[in-house]
């Protein structure tokens, strides 16, 4: 009988966790500025497909600004350079929005699977499916790239590797046990308006996945790699 050998997961450079961390406050931050009712807080209630689309495009937009400033994407990055160039960076973008128009019908059929309107209610069953993708696919798009080996890997193989693989299986967790979350106060007789389909799962999803950000922030500042420490085992 053969022992698997513990898995080893490795850190980030110090200044690469610090621009992650940054990474992961903002997306945190935003997420918890567009709930304030002054700014999306109350339109979503009163027109949640317009407002929904408008948040994906305002997060989707960050995501990206992000993901183009950074100097290098562990994943991703030019193993002569350490770096990957902007020319590379867009090259990879276009080659994962395939890989967001399925995640965006997966979600979608898996929504209505576990009970969402299909016919009723299809423009909002669409948008909160676009939603969760935003959230959820785009990161790991624009993070591990268009290799599925990779995904299958972090999410149904032998597991994370890295502090980075570690932050993709969070917000993705975090992010449908928020929106799953949010689907309990739907059949409750309380007869508010922020109870109709799919306002409670849109919030809770946006709120999961901001716990997630700016937890992982907190986490990578305070496990960056360091000469001391260079690797650390998953226990």
């Amino acid at each position: 009988m053969s022992v698997q050998e513990p898995v080893v997961e490795t850190g980030l450079p110090s200044t690469a966790a610090r621009i992650f961390a940054v990474n992961c406050f903002s997306i945190s931050a935003l997420n918890f500025i567009i709930l304030i009712p002054p700014i999306y807080g109350k339109i979503l209630i009163i027109n949640s497909v317009a407002t929904i689309e408008k948040i994906c495009l305002i997060i989707a937009s960050v995501q990206i600004f992000l993901y183009f400033i950074r100097p290098n994407i562990p994943k991703l990055q030019n193993t002569k350079t350490g770096k990957t160039s902007i020319k590379r960076k867009i090259v990879l973008l276009l080659q994962n929005l395939m890989i967001f128009t399925v995640g965006v019908v997966l979600y979608h059929v898996f929504t209505v699977l576990y009970g969402a309107p299909f016919v009723n209610s299809a423009m909002e069953t669409f948008h909160f499916s676009l939603l969760i993708t935003v959230l959820t696919v785009l990161p790991l798009c624009l993070n591990l790239g268009s290799d599925l080996s990779i995904w299958h890997r972090v999410f149904l193989g032998s597991g994370r590797t890295s502090m980075l693989e570690l932050y993709l299986q969070r917000i993705c967790a975090m992010t449908v046990l928020g929106s799953w979350i949010g689907a309990l106060v739907i059949p409750l007789d309380w007869d508010r308006p922020w109870q109709v389909w799919p306002i409670p799962c849109s919030i809770g999803a946006l709120i999961g996945n901001a716990l997630a950000n700016s937890s992982m922030g907190v986490w990578l500042l305070y496990t960056e790699e360091s000469p001391k420490n260079k690797r650390r085992k998953k226990v």
